[in-house]
């Protein structure tokens, strides 16, 4: 395990970092995890076999390039963790692109959250794209509770029957998500959606709403239940998608209305 805090310019490239998940035991079983680092930089290397995360950039690290690597085998934790929750952490200013990440067993591909105040948004100003993800348990992308200022584009995702949700933005402001490809397990008996939306007081504990969110020119097929779902939020826009072969239905919308649901612009 690579661990560091209040540090800067750390560059891993060209290596196979191996964590050899199945004698880890303990909670900081990740491959790195950083705090307080800014100008990380992680380009073609391999990251595999870790009991928690691949790689955990956590509270105060800023100006992070993550590119062009492997992730492999994650038995409880997610590849990428991108902050904490809040109050605990807030992570800025980077970019994760052109990784393939396989084999997550219970988490999360990619998973942005948290801010240093609890109530307040924090982690963000951040793209995600051009991604491979296949074989991810739970969600391929979260843009999790109180994120902020994140582009999602251009990635590919094929779902496992077990996957819970291709694209998720959750209690976050601000998103984009566009371009994107999933491909789900119809025969899944998950709730599975390609991409889903939700964020209200009322629907979920989190502070902080989703808002601001724009949906468009996605590309969604087969997922067990929705292609997009939104669940809570307001002002999303939903536009351009090409989504079908739905279980239940390609595009659903919180039948509640407000204040579930507010300005959806479609």
């Amino acid at each position: 395990m690579l661990t560091g805090e209040n540090l800067s310019r750390i560059t891993i490239e060209g290596m196979t970092l191996d964590a050899n998940g199945e004698n880890q035991s303990g909670m900081f079983s990740s491959v790195v995890r950083l705090r307080h680092v800014a100008g990380f930089q992680l380009r073609s290397s391999t990251i595999r076999n870790a009991r928690i995360h691949g790689v955990w950039l956590d509270d105060g690290c800023r100006d992070f390039t993550i590119t062009g690597n492997r992730f492999q085998n994650f038995t409880i934790g997610s590849a990428i963790l991108l902050g904490n929750t809040s109050p605990e952490a807030h992570v800025r200013d980077g970019e994760v692109s052109y990784n393939t990440i396989l084999n997550v067993r219970q988490a999360n591909g990619i998973f942005t959250i948290g801010s240093g105040v609890v109530g307040e948004y924090g982690t963000g100003n951040i793209r995600i794209h051009h991604n491979f993800l296949a074989g991810v348990a739970d969600v391929g992308i979260e843009i999790g509770a109180a994120s902020e200022d994140v582009k999602v584009s251009n990635n590919t995702l094929y779902l496992l029957a077990t996957s819970t949700t291709g694209i998720m933005v959750r209690s976050a402001r601000r998103i984009s998500v566009e371009g994107n490809r999933v491909f789900g397990t119809r025969s899944s008996k998950q709730p599975q959606d390609g991409i889903f939306v939700w964020g209200h007081p009322l629907a979920n504990p989190d502070p902080t709403v989703a808002e601001d969110v724009t949906i468009t020119d996605n590309y969604v097929r087969d997922c067990a239940r929705y292609g997009i779902a939104l669940h809570s939020g307001r002002r999303i826009q939903i536009r351009g998608n090409n989504v079908g072969e739905s279980g239940k239905q390609d595009l659903f919308v919180n039948p509640n209305g407000e204040p579930y649901v507010s300005d959806l612009r479609n």
